[in-house]
């Protein structure tokens, strides 16, 4: 119908996406808190305070909450009762999602930098920095198996190995990244600043096709039925 069920305010603006789980729904705001609310009331179950907005949407996997913030930090914190759990300190302000994958997540900082992080403990397990200029990283990582996909603002689209780190291929693109990539079957989707949304082989990273829209495209794909 529409129709309002309930909302909930927080005390500054919200840029993260909600991310659900079982029985509710958490998001993040630029007044430092995480929040965790019932899905079916909107009522507060539990807040985490950060040292810094939180900008970026939470990663929710086996009864964890990761976020990468303002603070520098990414955070492990238990889903049922807000405490944290682990973190890592970075020395960058970060924005987007943290990616996970067998207990392990994939990050990005405003300084190029592109990591990876034990959920278990907050070890820091590879940490390299983009080289190009203007390498910003606003987009999230996408991850399948060992290929992690990353987008810059240096117009660079690069693959990862997800166990080192190490760059098995790279894309330039015709206008900086802040499209968070979408993997699906062999095959990457992304778009960038200049218009174009791109289909990428995940092997390779040669371009299967591109689709030229009228203006920037700043969204992730979202992908359904071969669409």
């Amino acid at each position: 119908t529409g129709k309002l069920l309930w909302k909930f305010a927080a005390k500054d603006k919200i840029i993260s996406s909600a991310a659900p789980a079982p029985g509710v729904v958490l998001f993040g705001s630029y007044d430092y808190n995480l929040y965790c609310l019932n899905a079916s009331t909107g009522k507060l179950k539990w807040t985490f305070k950060a040292d810094a907005q939180v900008h970026c949407s939470p990663c929710v996997f086996d009864g964890t909450v990761s976020i990468a913030g303002c603070d520098g930090k990414v955070r492990f914190i238990d889903l049922a009762t807000g405490k944290e759990l682990a973190n890592a300190s970075v020395d960058a302000n970060m924005a987007a999602s943290p990616a996970y994958q067998n207990g392990v997540v994939y990050t990005v900082s405003l300084n190029g930098d592109y990591l990876a992080v034990r959920t278990k403990d907050g070890q820091v397990l590879w940490n390299h920095k983009e080289k190009a200029s203007g390498g910003a990283i606003f987009a999230a990582a996408a991850v399948k198996g060992e290929s992690v996909i990353f987008g810059s603002r240096s117009r660079s689209i690069f693959c990862v190995d997800s166990a080192t780190g190490k760059t098995r291929w790279t894309f330039k693109a015709k206008g900086d990244v802040d499209s968070s990539p979408v993997i699906s079957g062999g095959r990457v989707f992304i778009g960038c600043d200049a218009g174009e949304l791109y289909g990428l082989d995940l092997a390779t990273g040669k371009r299967a096709w591109l689709f030229r829209a009228g203006a920037e495209i700043k969204a992730s794909p979202a992908i359904s039925r071969g669409r």
